[in-house]
């Protein structure tokens, strides 16, 4: 079974009860979970990043970093798959580290150029958000900026859908909704940051 938290407590910045539809109110909090995960453990948070992308080795790190203390006891339980705390994380990420990240360079990279700067895919996934990646950068990072569920999520999911099929494996059948390929590209744009931008760039 996927990862599971139990009760969320009020914390700043989170809606109370009512305030929110219920699926608006799903992912204000599982975004404050999220933040409050990379901001108790941050380096696990990295360590679940740098795995390959929905595999067996990162989802035993998203079992482990799963933590009652940011959840707190009383509202609401929240149930949630890899995922979608893994995409968030990398979400967090980006906002803190990548905010003035030119992810221009990005853009129409040969496959060769790509390695060069260690973009190397490690499963299908990773390639298939790398590929879109380097087909419009701009409309993935509008897309990990825009809220869960709005109209400009949507807009941002339309204009990358031309990229979809072109950018899966062959043979491969897609099935992939709105929230599964924001996912997969927060991820693969925290991937293609952290790969490209040395530490000391970060801040850190």
């Amino acid at each position: 079974m996927p990862p599971s938290g139990s009760l969320i407590d009020p914390i700043p910045g989170a809606p109370r009860p009512g305030q929110l539809t219920n699926e608006e109110q799903r992912n204000r909090y599982v975004d404050a979970y999220a933040g409050c995960i990379v901001r108790s453990h941050r380096r696990l948070a990295e360590r679940v990043l740098a795995e390959p992308y929905l595999s067996p080795a990162q989802y035993r790190l998203v079992l482990a970093i799963s933590d009652p203390g940011c959840l707190g006891g009383g509202i609401a339980q929240l149930r949630y798959p890899a995922p979608q705390l893994v995409g968030r994380i990398a979400q967090v990420l980006i906002r803190e580290r990548y905010a003035g990240a030119d992810i221009g360079r990005f853009a129409a990279l040969s496959d060769e150029a790509a390695g060069q700067l260690g973009l190397t895919p490690r499963n299908n996934a990773e390639d298939m958000a790398f590929c879109i990646l380097r087909r419009d950068p701009q409309t993935v990072r509008a897309l990990v900026e825009t809220p869960f569920g709005s109209g400009e999520e949507t807009a941002a999911i339309r204009r990358l859908v031309p990229h979809l099929a072109p950018c899966a494996a062959a043979g491969e059948t897609l099935k992939l909704n709105q929230a599964a390929v924001r996912l997969l590209l927060a991820a693969g744009l925290y991937r293609a940051l952290s790969i490209t931008i040395p530490a000391a760039a970060e801040g850190r």
